[in-house]
Formats: structure tokens, sequence, C-alpha cells
């Protein structure tokens, strides 16, 4: 009888105990969170959560978004940011233009594993002088003490095919990828 009633409260526990967890992780899930909030309100035009990356036929760009106590961490967090959705616009590039050249051809090197590797390094490896990226940030304070960051950076995209071209060994690519432009 002592098995039947432990059995029977452990068991009622059991089911409380998973009740109140999934009331607690509904409440959770219906409420956003306090960045969400912030960047929804505050977000810049050229920001889109969704889409980090940007590039049409004049540039090629990124944005990032940051939240610090300092200022200066924010900004330099959000442009950082930034500048690595900017490579992953011109690695996406380079990489379209790639697929559209072994679909041209069926046996590429192009399509081999040391020539997929050197077009990440050399995307990877690209500088570009202060003065061919334009930098725009958005900076607010909420609540006095914490700061929110936006940033977005461009850069030109004949600049960067340029340059890109330049430092991929395959003529083939290089010419492609000007052509592309």
């Amino acid at each position: 009888m002592r098995k039947f009633f432990f059995i029977l409260i452990v068991t009622g526990l059991f089911f409380y105990s998973c009740g109140s967890a999934e009331q607690t992780q509904h409440d959770t899930g219906d409420s956003q969170t306090a960045e969400e909030q912030v960047s929804e309100d505050g977000a810049p035009s050229w920001y889109n959560h969704a889409n980090r990356t940007y590039q049409d036929s004049t540039e090629f760009a990124g944005t990032g978004m940051a939240i610090a106590g300092d200022s200066l961490v924010a900004v330099k967090k959000s442009t950082e940011q930034a500048q690595k959705y900017l490579n992953y616009a011109i690695d996406s590039y380079a990489e379209d233009v790639r697929r559209k050249l072994i679909d041209g051809n069926s046996a590429s090197e192009l399509d081999s594993a040391n020539f997929v590797l050197s077009l990440r390094q050399a995307v990877k490896n690209l500088q570009f002088a202060g003065n061919d990226l334009k930098i725009e940030t958005k900076h607010t304070t909420v609540d006095g003490s914490v700061h929110l960051v936006y940033s977005r950076v461009s850069l030109n995209r004949d600049r960067a095919i340029d340059r890109l071209a330049a430092a991929v060994d395959h003529d083939l690519f290089s010419l492609s990828i000007r052509e592309e432009s």
C-alpha cells in the first residue's frame, strides 16, 4: 500500500512539474528580449535583421549590430561584424561566378577542393584601405547606460572585384569575375 501511495505522489509531482514548465516556456516564448525590442524600434532603414549582406550593381555591403556598456566597444564590435558580412557578400558573389563557370564546363579545375580553398583564402585575405570602405553607424543610448550601435560597411563593387580577380591565381576565373561585373 505504501508503494502505491509513493508511486502516486511521485507521478503527481512529475505531472505537476511538467505542467508548470510548459506554462513557463509558453510565457517566455511570447515575450521579446530587450535586444529584440530595441533593435526593431531603433534600426536604421539600411539594417535588415534577416539579411545582413547586400550587393547590387554598385557596391557590396555588410551590416552589424552590437550592444555594450561602453560606446567604443559597441562601435568596434558592430563595425567588425559588418566587415565580416561584407567579406561574406564578396565570397558569395565569387562562389556564384565559380558555379556558373562549372555549369558551363563538365570537368573543371574550378570544382576542385584546392581551387575552392584558394578562393576562400583569397577572399579572407582581401585588404582594403580605409578610404576604400564607406562606414556608416547609428548610435543609440538605451536607459542612459547601454549603447546600441548599428554599422554598415560598404565597398565599391568594381574595386572589390578588381582586388579579388588579382588575388585569385586562375586566369579564367579572374577574367570571368571581371566580365560578370
